[in-house]
C-alpha cells in the first residue's frame, strides 16, 4: 500500500516523539484519535497507544474494530497491554482475547484474574493514573475530559507503571501549570497488595487517615484503588453470601446429632428389655 505524505509524517512524528505524540492524541475527541491511529501500521499505532495515560488509550482502542485492537495491543509491552486492558469493557476484552494468540490471551487473562475476596476482585480499575514526567497541566486536561472516571486522585507511576504516589485533582488548581507530577505527589499513601484478603486489611493504618486507597502487583505497578466503602460493601456481601451456607450447615448438623440421639435411646431401651427378659428364662427352667 502507498502511504500518502500526510500519514508517513504522522508516523515519523510519532516514532520520533512519541510522548508529544501521545499527549496530543489525549486532546483528541475519542473517535477522532481512533480514527488517526487506523490509518496508522500497528507498531507506530502501538508506540502511541503505550505513552498514553492508561485510561484515554482504553477509551481510544475501544473505538477501534476488534481484530486491529487485538493487533495492536500484541505489539505493546506485557504491562502496557495489560494495563489498557484493564480498563476496557468486559465485552471488548473478551473480543479481543478471541481475536489474539490463544497463549498471549490466557497470559493476559490470568494476570487480570483475582480470587474472590481477594483486593484485586472488589477494586476500582478505572482508577486514572499518569507517569510522573507529566506535568500539571496535562493532569488538569485529562481530568476535564467529560467522561474522566469519578473521584479526586490520580494515580502516579513511572514510565513501567510503577506506583509512586497520589496527586489530588483539587490540588492541581493551586499548582503552576508546568510543575511534573512527580514534584507534588503525596509518597505517604502506601498501597495495597491486590492479592491480600478482604479480612487482613481490615486494620490497615491507611484507613486512618485516607479513605480510598491505591492497589498494586506483586512487583509494585499500579493496577488500581479500593475505597473503605467499596472495602465494607463487598464484605457485606460476601458475609451474606455464607449466611444461608452456615445455618443450612447448621440445621444438617442439628438434624444429624438428633438421629445420633434418638438412636442411642432406642438402643438403651431395647437392651434394658432384654435386661429384664432374663430373669424369666431361668425360672422357666
Amino acid at each position: 500500500m502507498i502511504m500518502t505524505e500526510t500519514p508517513l509524517l504522522t508516523i515519523a512524528y510519532i516514532e520520533g516523539k512519541p510522548e508529544r505524540a501521545a499527549r496530543t492524541l489525549e486532546t483528541l475527541n475519542t473517535d477522532d484519535a481512533a480514527a488517526l491511529l487506523a490509518t496508522l501500521p500497528m507498531r507506530t499505532a502501538a508506540i502511541a497507544l503505550g505513552r498514553m495515560s492508561p485510561w484515554s488509550a482504553a477509551q481510544c482502542i475501544e473505538a477501534i474494530a476488534v481484530e486491529r485492537g487485538a493487533g495492536i495491543i500484541e505489539q505493546l509491552l506485557f504491562q502496557d497491554g495489560a494495563a489498557i486492558l484493564r480498563m476496557v469493557s468486559d465485552t471488548y476484552r473478551a473480543a479481543i482475547f478471541k481475536a489474539m494468540p490463544s497463549s498471549l490471551a490466557r497470559a493476559f487473562e490470568n494476570s487480570l484474574a483475582f480470587p474472590k475476596g481477594t483486593v484485586g476482585a472488589h477494586m476500582n480499575k478505572l482508577s486514572p493514573s499518569m507517569e510522573e514526567t507529566r506535568s500539571v497541566a496535562d493532569a488538569l486536561k485529562f481530568a476535564r475530559q467529560k467522561r474522566r472516571p469519578k473521584g479526586d486522585y490520580i494515580y502516579v507511576t513511572d514510565a513501567s507503571r510503577l506506583y509512586l504516589g497520589v496527586v489530588r485533582i483539587s490540588e492541581l488548581l493551586r499548582q503552576d501549570g508546568k510543575v511534573s507530577l512527580a514534584e507534588i505527589m503525596e509518597k505517604d499513601i502506601h498501597p495495597l497488595l491486590a492479592r491480600a484478603s478482604l479480612s487482613s486489611i481490615e486494620t490497615a493504618p491507611q484507613w486512618n487517615d485516607h479513605s480510598v486507597l491505591p492497589v498494586v502487583g506483586r512487583k509494585g505497578n499500579f493496577l488500581g484503588a479500593l475505597s473503605r466503602h467499596d472495602w465494607a460493601d463487598a464484605r457485606q456481601r460476601a458475609y451474606s453470601d455464607v449466611q444461608p451456607f452456615e445455618s443450612h450447615a447448621i440445621v444438617q448438623h442439628m438434624a444429624a446429632s438428633y438421629a445420633v440421639t434418638l438412636f442411642g435411646l432406642l438402643k438403651l431401651i431395647l437392651h434394658a428389655d432384654t435386661r429384664l427378659a432374663k430373669p424369666e428364662a431361668g425360672h422357666d427352667r
